[in-house]
């Protein structure tokens, strides 16, 4: 698992800055609270309602289907988005032309899928803050983890703080063999909140395993070409990119690839820039080297 894609989840909802920037912005996680416990609206008729399952296939075939009705009425809200822009007067400002006033009266507001493999982690850094204490991850991986294999949040929570600080130690030693460790790189501020965290709690990181071991950062780098299971991912990106191609056929390639970098694939999601490259480039016609 690439636990880089799951530091971007979390520093996206912590900070506004650039990606790079927001790394220094990166805390540990203290609790992990359920995510499934809210009321969801249908879009349809606006009722609130509350998704129930009895097990978790069931849970996936209910979300799945709620996520279908909020996919296709999202299609219908950007064709009414498009007709209403049609009927704009010609100074073209939307933010002085209310639709009620212009006589439009189609619904134009999204909703949000459901996350299928979402948990929320709560931070103390953040509480007391204007940012949010709560961060959620969306990790089919991650999920199955804490529900399924280790089943005791506390101890997910130690792991997961360990998996995250093996990273940031990996980052740092990179730099250190490039001359460039001090105070300004980005890594630097995680790794002291981090290593205090440990402190404070009593524990010896050391001894603690992380969920998934973090591939040391060798001088040689990786090893050429790509694996079999990054190609199978490449190739569930292409087919996505052409459902979605048949299923919306007046979106650009730029709004697909945005929809499409939403997506999960096999616990990695990749951004729009990734997602253009595997299309564009053929990715996913390689073939595997390891």
């Amino acid at each position: 698992m690439n636990i880089y894609s799951i530091i971007k989840q979390l520093i996206k909802q912590i900070s506004d800055s650039p990606e790079n920037e927001s790394i220094r912005e990166l805390v540990p996680i203290d609790f992990i609270l359920v995510y499934y416990t809210g009321t969801y609206i249908d879009p349809r008729n606006k009722k609130e309602f509350v998704i129930e399952w009895a097990d978790e296939d069931n849970r996936i075939k209910q979300i799945q289907r709620y996520n279908k009705i909020v996919n296709v009425y999202n299609a219908e809200v950007e064709s009414n988005e498009n007709e209403f822009i049609k009927i704009l007067p010609a100074d073209q400002k939307v933010q002085i032309h209310s639709p009620s006033a212009l006589g439009f009266n189609k619904p134009l507001e999204k909703f949000k899928p459901i996350p299928l493999w979402a948990f929320n982690c709560i931070s103390r850094s953040l509480l007391g803050v204007k940012r949010k204490g709560s961060i959620t991850i969306n990790s089919k991986e991650l999920y199955r983890m804490l529900f399924f294999e280790i089943k005791d949040k506390k101890t997910f929570v130690k792991r997961f703080n360990k998996t995250i600080f093996d990273h940031i130690c990996k980052e740092l030693h990179g730099a250190v063999d490039l001359g460039k460790y001090n105070e300004k790189s980005i890594w630097y501020t995680p790794s002291q909140l981090f290593q205090n965290w440990f402190y404070l709690e009593g524990i010896d990181h050391k001894s603690i395993q992380p969920l998934f071991k973090v591939a040391s950062k060798k001088r040689g780098g990786r090893p050429k070409g790509f694996t079999k299971r990054t190609i199978d991912r490449y190739k569930k990106v292409y087919h996505q990119f052409e459902n979605l191609k048949k299923k919306y056929p007046s979106k650009t390639k730029t709004e697909l690839y945005e929809l499409i970098s939403t997506q999960d694939y096999d616990g990695i999601t990749y951004t729009r820039k990734t997602i253009r490259n595997i299309i564009e480039e053929k990715k996913y016609n390689l073939k595997p080297h390891r």
